[in-house]
């Protein structure tokens, strides 16, 4: 069975890791870090709730994590550029990258796709860990 209250919890983080960009609480090189301790966190929960099916959990969590901070970087891209000056190469406008969308949405979404793969792999990977350790 799945938990989909545990799911939208963790994809909820999305946003706010964005926001806390945006916002310049979370630098434009520690955010790959926060992502990968959240990742961890989160496997670490879905392995001791006992969810079943953590392949699953880990990915449809990562997925939606995924998309939703990358709808919030882009909607509010702008603020995004002025907290983290070091995103972008200096005197290119990231706006100008976008201008020609379909291609940087294609490379992101792969980068979604691999990262929720890996995270669906490591809550799978902890949880035999977490079996082993409570027998």
């Amino acid at each position: 069975i799945m938990n989909w209250k545990l799911i939208v919890i963790f994809s909820l983080c999305g946003p706010l890791m964005a926001l806390a960009g945006n916002y310049g609480l979370i630098g434009f090189t520690a955010e790959p870090y926060f992502v990968l301790a959240l990742v961890i966190v989160f496997a670490m929960i879905f392995s001791f709730a006992k969810t079943g099916r953590y392949f699953l959990h880990g990915f449809i969590a990562a997925l939606l994590f995924g998309v939703l901070m990358s709808y919030t970087r882009l909607t509010f891209l702008q603020q995004y550029i002025n907290a983290n000056p070091d995103a972008i190469d200096k005197g290119e406008d990231l706006l100008h990258k976008f201008h020609y969308i379909r291609s940087p949405m294609i490379i992101i979404g792969c980068m979604i796709l691999i990262s929720s793969i890996i995270a669906g792999i490591l809550a799978w990977l902890i949880s035999l860990f977490v079996k082993k350790t409570a027998q």
